[in-house]
């Protein structure tokens, strides 16, 4: 498990943390709550600083990855089209993805064959 929600980290997420062999048992990985929030949370993150931002990288060589949280950030851009490719769906809990400043359309290539209830996408720019 990597768990460091709230620590007020901020820049993007290091392409080593979403490669299976720098963390091949990883199962949990907790980066949610890293920007402040002031005030009442809306859909355009109005009063929000710091966080972690840029693209969302891909996970999709993280085969043994039950739980993402990544929720509360300013990661952009689309999901990448092999964003969980490689989860098993049999064992898989969520993908908390919401908060963020993500765009564009989620195709299924995407989130594979995870149930479509278990990734969580409001409060970004999805259309």
């Amino acid at each position: 498990h990597l768990i460091l929600r709230g620590n007020h980290l901020d820049g993007s997420i290091p392409e080593s943390i979403t490669l299976k062999e720098n963390l091949p048992m990883l199962e949990q990985l907790d980066l949610s709550r890293q920007r402040d929030i002031t005030g009442s949370m809306s859909a355009t993150h109005e009063g929000i600083d710091g966080g972690l931002g840029g693209l969302l990288p891909s996970f999709s060589t993280m085969d043994n990855l039950v739980q993402l949280d990544l929720r509360y950030n300013k990661l952009q851009g689309p999901i990448p089209a092999d964003f969980l490719q490689a989860v098993d769906s049999l064992i898989f809990e969520y993908a908390f993805l919401n908060a963020n400043e993500l765009t564009g359309t989620v195709t299924m290539d995407a989130i594979g064959d995870l149930p479509v209830d278990s990734v969580f996408l409001e409060d970004n720019k999805i259309t």
